[in-house]
């Protein structure tokens, strides 16, 4: 009997033959950065080369990237992917035995690289120790007032081998700030858990390996579907047991009966 499907898949073909995924690649360095911590909560600390997650002082990173230059990234393309990419200086490790995980949460709330400390957004003279915020003072302890988003964006593990490049995801984000959906006032990175250990110190853009946001934008090429052809039955009956020797191949129907 002949076969009854034969397809050829066009995978097979040669690269040559097949169009190139329609995707392109951008990287984006921030404008502005800066860690805050509640141990010097009238501190700032943007000009660093470091950018430090800690359970001790509740030490969260700032980064903020420019409106324009996402926009000129993305163009009219729809957002495939977008990742913040932060380079591990140190891993302080405490992270446990199964890690813990590191979170990136969209800001609600204006700040500046210079002027960014626990109790303000902008601190116009943070070489004192009182804060000077009255207009941009934010509530960093009180959970239900955060100047940023309760729910992180993305989260990543972070373990005590965790080395090289830590990677969040923040496609969403970047999808709504191109939309204008959602203002664009950059992230808060911190520790879900902020009474577990654990401790990095990322690269700043004031170093030599300073964060990064990768943006992939357009469609994927849709490999094309196997191209399939029926091929017509060669015979067809049905047997049964009360005629053991009759041949039914002739009728016009197939039985299947008790």
């Amino acid at each position: 009997m002949a076969s009854l499907l034969s397809c050829s898949d066009s995978s097979s073909s040669s690269i040559a033959d097949q169009q190139a995924p329609l995707l392109s690649t951008v990287e984006l360095i921030p404008i502005a950065d800066a860690y805050i911590r509640n141990g010097s909560p009238n501190q700032n600390e943007g000009a660093e080369d470091i950018l430090r997650v800690r359970k001790s002082g509740k030490n969260r990173v700032l980064l903020q990237f420019d409106q324009a230059e996402l926009m000129t990234a993305v163009g009219n393309e729809p957002v495939a992917s977008a990742h913040l990419e932060l380079t591990i200086v140190t891993n302080g490790g405490q992270w446990g035995s199964s890690g813990r995980s590191v979170g990136v949460h969209r800001m609600t709330a204006p700040w500046t690289e210079a002027g960014a400390t626990w109790h303000c957004g902008d601190d116009t003279d943070s070489a004192n120790s009182t804060d000077d915020c009255p207009k941009t003072a934010w509530e960093m302890d009180d959970s239900s007032a955060w100047p940023f988003s309760f729910a992180p964006t993305s989260t990543s593990l972070a373990t005590n081998e965790s080395a090289g490049v830590f990677t969040l995801d923040v496609t969403a984000d970047v999808q709504a700030f191109v939309d204008g959906s959602t203002q664009n006032l950059g992230w808060l990175v911190r520790l879900i858990n902020e009474n577990e250990a654990g401790h990095f110190d990322f690269g700043s853009r004031e170093s030599t390996a300073p964060p990064k946001l990768v943006i992939t934008v357009g469609i994927p090429d849709e490999p094309e579907p196997p191209q399939c052809e029926v091929t017509a039955l060669q015979g067809d009956t049905y047997l049964r047991k009360g005629s053991p020797n009759q041949n039914e191949g002739g009728l016009g129907l197939l039985r299947i009966q008790s």
